[in-house]
């Protein structure tokens, strides 16, 4: 199994439609990077779980600029 990305430095919030960076230990062996929201579980339906592909682009060895979505695509909460 693969050593997880450990991620040294991010915003605690981040809005819709805005890019915001995240700064890594090592970007080598990043993909992907996607947006999770884990929902909530009633009579053993979760209907409010996402998962969404995020854009992203390298800026150097260590940080990341990551590109969101508006609320149409991924809703507040993920």
């Amino acid at each position: 199994m693969a050593d997880r990305i450990v991620i040294t430095d991010s915003p605690s919030n981040v809005d819709n439609s805005e890019a915001f960076t995240i700064t890594v230990e090592d970007m080598g062996a990043i993909q992907r990077i996607a947006g999770v929201r884990s929902g909530a579980l009633t009579h053993a339906v979760n209907n409010d779980m996402c998962f969404v592909n995020l854009g992203f682009t390298v800026i150097d060895s260590n940080t990341i600029q990551v590109i969101t979505f508006n609320t149409s695509i991924i809703i507040p909460g993920t």
